[in-house]
């Protein structure tokens, strides 16, 4: 893929800053409580419909597992993830493709 997308929950927003191989992402925070916050992954992407991918990924320094689905048709992003101690959360929120990376 090579490209940076911006994810925006309002309160936190991050970089996705994925890399050409189709497997491998590094997420930053950039502003919010989150501001700093980065690891890699390796994730899996599956196109479920025309512009809208269901991506999954584990982070093992973070010690949690994320499930996403990104619509790019309406420039939406729905997130859930489960932490270290087995709490769920659910984030909604736009998406933004911020060019090559």
């Amino acid at each position: 893929m090579g490209r940076v997308v911006e994810v925006d929950f309002g309160e936190n927003v991050f970089e996705l800053r994925f890399e050409k191989d189709g497997r491998t992402m590094t997420y930053v925070g950039i502003r919010g409580p989150e501001l700093g916050e980065t690891e890699t992954v390796e994730y899996t992407a599956i196109a479920t419909a025309p512009d809208q991918y269901l991506l999954y990924w584990t982070e093992p320094v973070h010690r949690a597992t994320v499930v996403q689905v990104q619509d790019w048709y309406g420039r939406r992003v729905h997130t859930n993830i489960t932490g270290e101690g087995l709490e769920f959360t659910h984030l909604s929120g736009t998406l933004r493709d911020k060019g090559p990376r």
